[in-house]
C-alpha cells in the first residue's frame, strides 16, 4: 500500500472548488429558494465574480473563491452556511 503526504493547505476548499470544476446542477433546493430568486433577480449585476448568499442577501462577493473565503472569514456566526455560487460571464456568440 502506498501512502501520500497531504499537506494542510492541500485541504482547503480552493483546492476542492474551482472555477473548472463547479458546473450548474440546474435543480434549486427548497432550501435556498430565496438564494436563487436572489440570483435570478440580481445575478446578472455579478456574471464572472464570485458570491456568498445568505438567504435573501448578499454578504459578499469577489473575483476569485480565495478572496471571497477570505471575505467570509470574519469570524461573523451565521445560522447556515452562506450559499456560494460562481456567476458565469454571459458567453459571446459567434457570428
Amino acid at each position: 500500500m502506498t501512502k501520500y503526504a497531504v499537506k494542510k493547505s492541500d485541504l482547503s476548499a480552493e483546492a476542492f472548488i474551482a472555477p473548472d470544476r463547479v458546473s450548474p446542477t440546474g435543480w434549486a433546493s427548497s432550501s435556498r429558494e430565496l438564494e436563487t430568486a436572489w440570483i435570478k433577480q440580481h445575478g446578472h449585476e455579478y456574471r464572472g465574480k464570485w458570491i456568498a448568499l445568505e438567504e435573501d442577501h448578499l454578504i459578499a462577493f469577489a473575483d476569485t473563491l480565495k478572496e471571497l473565503l477570505a471575505n467570509l472569514n470574519t469570524g461573523t456566526e451565521r445560522k447556515k452556511a452562506p450559499f456560494i455560487q460562481h456567476l458565469l460571464s454571459e458567453q459571446k456568440q459567434s457570428c
